[in-house]
């Protein structure tokens, strides 16, 4: 679910000015002031699109701001009923509209239902641009639909989900040929879930071919130097996942000279950090260790100068990015089975960021590499703070990530462990 205030850009019509106007330097104290004004809206003009729009972006937002930390599933579901609302005013529906819907319902982790409405969407829609995404965005619920079968221990069910989302990416592709590479690479990303698909129905060498073709076409050219680099770490990451080790590394040294000269403390400082650990970990599969080495002196070597750099421990959200570079330096020595960089690197991502993921990293590497049950079982616990990403929303769900989690098998079943990632904070 997006951060930002509920807001568009203005139009012309009069009723999506009011609309506009009405949630203008939104705070959760205006918000009740807002909701008011968009219902009289909605009364006002109930067969306009607006006012049920944005009192659903209203609700989307209100769900993870009015309380710091909790997580307000009520106010999802009153999201989605007047997304679907707005869904209901229009036909055929805009993008948009469509994305809202279909971001509620990610965000509420009603994964098949989601499926289900894309799918619909998809087979009705006249806009073949509408009909893509939606195939593709029902190609991702069903991916995360897999991962709680995986919890579940229905394992058959969920490799013909993945098997099934797969199909569903490629019948995108086949529908709408005529795109522009950075939609066909947004599309084979799929927000790691379409990836995912590919990888755990074993079909990671076929996405990583079909990822090169792309960057490597003749709409190369038309790519923004960050999305290549980007997607470039995805490649790598997939291929040491395929277990393609030498094409890992080589095309992690290609997104290192893509790159050029990151600037300091920006965001492609995160990027930089992933090729570095495509390599470390690809040179471990290849049994390269010296070149290993190499690889992750350097990631400690540029993740301690970037915490040194000015503004890089404010606590701000736009300075947390040295604590993401430790979470993806951790999980790359993590997956590499370097246990002590893991959970040095896990700890200070903590440390720096006090964020559910960050937490749950550190008890995944204390866990691997120690068996360290007390700390585990902190570190657990802080992650079962974070409400909003650690409950059953923004598509994250602290207990089926414990649960697929084959660090954690021996533990499944142990009380200790399952009151540990009991989540507060959730508001039904």
């Amino acid at each position: 679910m997006s951060e930002e205030k509920p807001a568009r850009d203005k139009r012309i019509d009069p009723v999506e000015a009011a609309c506009d106007d009405a949630v203008k330097n939104l705070s959760v104290q205006s918000s009740d002031a807002a909701e008011c004004r968009l219902k009289s809206l909605i009364e006002a003009h109930p067969e306009h699109l607006a006012p049920r729009f944005y009192l659903a972006q209203l609700y989307q937002w209100l769900a993870t701001h009015q309380e710091p930390g909790v997580l307000n599933r009520g106010k999802l579901r009153l999201a989605l009923e007047h997304a679907r609302a707005a869904l209901g005013v229009e036909s055929p529906p805009r993008l948009e509209t469509v994305r809202l819907v279909r971001e509620i319902l990610h965000a509420m982790a009603f994964h098949q239902e989601n499926a289900t409405f894309c799918r619909s969407i998809e087979r009705q829609h006249p806009d073949p641009l509408v009909r893509f995404h939606a195939l593709c965005w029902s190609s991702v619920a069903l991916q995360c639909r897999a991962h709680e079968l995986v919890a579940e221990g229905m394992t058959a069910n969920a490799d013909a989900a993945n098997r099934k989302s797969v199909q569903m990416h490629k019948d995108a592709l086949g529908q709408l040929p005529n795109l522009t590479a950075q939609q066909l690479l947004e599309s084979y990303f799929g927000e790691s879930h379409t990836v995912r698909a590919y990888l755990d129905s074993g079909s990671g060498a076929e996405w990583v071919k079909g990822v090169l073709a792309i960057i490597d076409g003749p709409t190369r050219e038309s790519l923004p130097s960050g999305l290549l680099v980007e997607q470039l770490c995805h490649v790598a990451d997939a291929a040491c996942d395929a277990g393609l080790a030498q094409e890992a590394i080589r095309v992690a040294e290609q997104a290192l000279t893509e790159q050029a000269s990151p600037r300091p403390g920006g965001k492609d400082m995160i990027w930089r950090i992933h090729a570095l650990g495509a390599i470390f970990r690809a040179c471990r599969l290849a049994g390269r260790e010296d070149r290993a080495e190499i690889a992750a002196r350097q990631i400690e070597a540029e993740l301690a100068q970037w915490e040194t750099a000015p503004g890089a421990s404010s606590g701000k959200k736009a300075d947390q990015r040295p604590a993401a570079g430790y979470n993806v330096a951790a999980r790359y020595f993590l997956v590499a089975k370097d246990w002590d960089r893991a959970i040095t690197a896990a700890r200070r991502a903590a440390e720096l960021w006090d964020f559910g993921p960050n937490h749950f990293l550190l008890a995944l590497a204390l866990w691997s590499g120690r068996k360290a049950r007390a700390a585990t079982l902190d570190a657990l616990r802080n992650a079962a703070r974070d409400a909003i990403m650690s409950g059953k929303g923004a598509c994250r769900n602290l207990r089926v990530d414990f649960l697929t989690s084959p660090a954690f098998a021996d533990v499944r079943d142990d009380p200790e462990f399952l009151k540990a990632i009991e989540v507060a904070g959730v508001i039904d």
